[in-house]
């Protein structure tokens, strides 16, 4: 990859990123929004300097510079995340033509809608319809582009499978559970993955995110359990079976991984039946 275009890439994501942590921490605020970056402290308009993404957080030791108070991890880690996925979107697609580069941009879109929509999921276990809505335009945008590169209806009909398939399938979930085991929400973001990566990767994303979810639930159960000098120590929550956890994020997992990889589902398959 040419280092012009990583530079570019890394500076745009981590820009947008910072972009996406504005929309995610006012994103409801009820009382008028400020047009300026305050800190949430002390309320101190930000210079500037104080809002260069990461590398404020970094020179400023993750620190408000007039109260001290200290700033949310969220800040790079969003930038970052971002920054991260640009990159991986290009070395995957490679762009080359008109129609690639309306998709890369699409996939860009897509992507970032869905790390504003894990950032507020994590933070209020609740998914905004707004991000969701992004999605799937993002997504509707990345199939019609592929139907009219290929000059068929055939990317149409698979990513129609695609959300029918994943977005059925945790619709479905979720009704059965009533809404305990798994949110609404949780199918019409699985439903605009279906949609943008088409049938196969899908199912695969669906199934890697079901799987981590499951691994990761558990670690927390197993960890909670055996370290009870923690709750004790810093009053964390005892984590249950009836835990609320966000699920959105195993999501998003679940869709750069079949993204990335190109894994089919059944490949998949071989990983629990080798023979």
């Amino acid at each position: 990859m040419d280092a012009l275009i990583v530079v570019f890439l890394c500076i745009l994501g981590a820009c947008v990123g910072s972009f996406l942590n504005v929309l995610v921490l006012r994103f409801g605020f009820r009382e008028r929004p400020s047009p300026r970056s305050r800190c949430a402290s002390c309320t101190t308009t930000l210079s500037p300097r104080d809002l260069i993404p990461v590398v404020s957080y970094i020179m400023l030791r993750a620190r408000c510079r007039t109260c001290g108070s200290r700033l949310s991890a969220q800040y790079p880690i969003v930038e970052l995340l971002t920054a991260g996925i640009f990159l991986l979107t290009y070395a995957v697609l490679r762009p080359e033509t008109p129609f690639d580069y309306l998709s890369f941009v699409a996939y860009l879109g897509f992507w970032s809608a869905l790390v504003a929509l894990i950032a507020y999921d994590v933070r209020h276990t609740l998914i905004p319809l707004p991000f969701v809505y992004a999605l799937w335009v993002f997504a509707v945008v990345h199939t019609a582009v592929s139907a009219l590169e290929l000059q068929s209806t055939g990317p149409l009909v698979d990513a129609a499978f695609g959300m029918v398939c994943v977005g059925g399938f945790f619709a479905a979930l979720s009704i059965l559970t009533r809404g305990r085991g798994m949110g609404i929400g949780d199918a019409y973001v699985g439903g605009a993955m279906g949609l943008m990566l088409g049938s196969a990767s899908g199912i695969v994303a669906a199934i890697l995110a079901v799987w981590i979810g499951a691994v990761w639930g558990l670690v927390l159960i197993v960890v909670a359990h055996s370290l009870r000098v923690f709750h004790r120590t810093y009053g964390l929550r005892r984590v249950t079976l009836k835990t609320e956890i966000p699920f959105a994020p195993f999501l998003a997992l679940g869709a750069v991984i079949a993204f990335a990889t190109g894994l089919m589902p059944l490949d998949l398959a071989f990983w629990v039946y080798p023979f």
